[in-house]
């Protein structure tokens, strides 16, 4: 049986993001291996086997987002009922948002906690020019402290981490495991006409898709059988499709809804490029782990762990963000040079095989745990 780890996620539930994915294939590997019991616990509504719910659903999320010190200790207390019936020996807490009310738990009951970081910190949102998570950047800095170990999904996050005034000797670099797809993946079809490039992920202006769009723009000018897809939801939906209509291009760039991870191989296996335009220091990027593994060619921007996945030239193209004529320009040449597009992907992919190995991945966290648990 091993050890017992409980998983603490503030948003696991019907939508998985790239975090929450993230987290499903960490718990899967761990829960394969002999030497622990993972479960895990989320604020929303949970009907998964072995899961607990901490029945938090009537929070509003930007109300963790925010956070508060009475969300924290109502959060606590409702953890403590479940810790109570599990007896885990680690507290695992997978993102930020309920750091602090596990944190708030671990010293009452002496349960070790253990933190991966997947956003950079600190966090913004400001408000006539006044950061209003000053407060909660401070709480987390305090909850960080009080971990025992934090792992950071990559070298990006690990350096924002001392930034943040967290010492070396706490943090661990573990990344991400990429996705397991099915050995058998439905190609696009040989001579289908059109040339697809497409992009993945949440409708933030952060993620940068209208940068990508007015690239775009610039490439169906002289390129009529390329046509865009755009894969997502979010709160930028309405302003992507807006500025799609002005541009003249609704005939020629396709919104496609949020789709489940069961379905991301067959939409990427479509896709002659995948661009990733994001203007925001990415924390790692699921999107391209899991377009390498379909050996798909990547056009990304040079931003935070994208640079630690893209070796610019040689496994994909990394491009100045927000910057829509070289993006053009980039994703033009690969369009015209379907050799070195083969070749650009099918070397990612064997990249990311070897240093993102699942294997590691899993042996690297067990170790945590032991390390923490020996002391």
């Amino acid at each position: 049986m091993g050890n017992r780890i409980l998983f603490v996620s503030t948003f696991y539930g019907r939508k998985l993001g790239g975090a929450e994915i993230s987290l499903k294939l960490l718990f899967d590997g761990l829960n394969k291996t002999d030497q622990c019991t993972v479960s895990l616990v989320t604020s929303q509504l949970s009907t998964q086997d072995g899961f607990f719910s901490l029945n938090l659903e009537w929070i509003p999320k930007k109300a963790f987002l925010f956070g508060n010190y009475f969300i924290d200790k109502y959060a606590s207390y409702r953890l403590a009922k479940i810790a109570r019936e599990f007896q885990p020996h680690i507290l695992h807490v997978q993102d930020l948002f309920l750091l602090p009310a596990t944190v708030l738990l671990s010293q009452k009951i002496d349960i070790p906690v253990v933190v991966t970081v997947r956003d950079n910190l600190p966090r913004e949102y400001k408000i006539l020019g006044f950061n209003v998570l000053e407060r909660r950047n401070h709480a987390y800095y305090k909850a960080l402290m009080l971990s025992q170990k934090i792992i950071a999904i990559s070298a990006h996050i690990k350096e924002n981490l001392i930034r943040f005034g967290i010492p070396e000797s706490k943090i661990k670099v573990i990344y991400n495991i990429p996705s397991h797809f099915p050995t058998i993946i439905p190609e696009a079809s040989k001579d289908k006409k059109n040339f697809e490039i497409m992009s993945v992920g949440r409708f933030y202006y952060e993620k940068g898709f209208h940068v990508l769009i007015k690239a775009f723009q610039k490439i169906s000018v002289k390129n009529s059988n390329v046509v865009l897809k755009l894969v997502g939801a979010g709160p930028e939906d309405k302003i992507l499709k807006k500025l799609v209509k002005e541009l003249g291009m609704e005939d020629r760039v396709i919104f496609c809804s949020w789709v489940n991870q069961e379905e991301i191989p067959e939409i990427l296996a479509h896709a002659d490029v995948i661009v990733i335009p994001s203007l925001y220091e990415e924390p790692l990027g699921r999107v391209a782990l899991d377009s390498a593994m379909l050996g798909r060619a990547v056009v990304a921007s040079s931003v935070g762990g994208l640079k630690e996945i893209i070796e610019s030239g040689k496994s994909g193209i990394l491009v100045k963000p927000n910057d829509p004529t070289e993006l053009k320009n980039k994703i033009e040449y690969l369009m015209y040079n379907p050799e070195i597009r083969e070749k650009m992907g099918a070397t990612l992919k064997a990249n990311v095989l070897k240093k993102f190995s699942s294997e590691k991945i899993i042996s690297d966290t067990l170790n945590i745990y032991d390390a923490v648990l020996a002391r």
